[in-house]
C-alpha cells in the first residue's frame, strides 16, 4: 500500500512513518475549530488526530480505498443522492 502511495509524489514527513505525507496545502482551521476537533468524542476524529497530529502544518494521512464494483456503485449512489438533495428546491426548508 505504501509503495503505491510513494508513486503519488508527496514526500514522507517521517521516513519511519509511511502514512504521513507532506501534501503541499494547509488546513485553515481557526483556534476554535481546532479546539472543537480535539474535544470531539468521535472515534474517527480522535483516530485521525492521533495518526496525523501535524495536519495543520500540511501533513496528510494516506488513505487508500479498494477499487471494487461494490465501492463504485455505493459511491455513485451517494453522489447522486447528494446532488439530488442539494439541487432540490426544498433544501433550504429542511435545514
Amino acid at each position: 500500500m505504501y509503495e503505491l502511495a510513494d508513486t503519488f509524489g508527496e514526500p514522507r514527513v517521517d521516513p519511519d512513518d509511511p502514512a504521513i505525507r507532506q501534501v503541499g496545502w494547509i488546513t485553515r482551521d481557526s483556534e476554535d475549530e481546532t479546539a472543537f476537533w480535539h474535544a470531539s468524542d468521535k472515534a474517527d476524529v480522535q483516530l485521525f488526530l492521533r495518526l496525523n497530529p501535524g495536519y495543520r502544518e500540511g501533513h496528510g494521512l494516506v488513505t487508500l480505498v479498494p477499487l471494487t464494483s461494490g465501492n463504485l456503485i455505493l459511491t455513485t449512489v451517494r453522489i447522486a443522492k447528494h446532488r439530488l438533495f442539494e439541487s432540490s428546491p426544498t433544501t433550504s426548508c429542511r435545514r
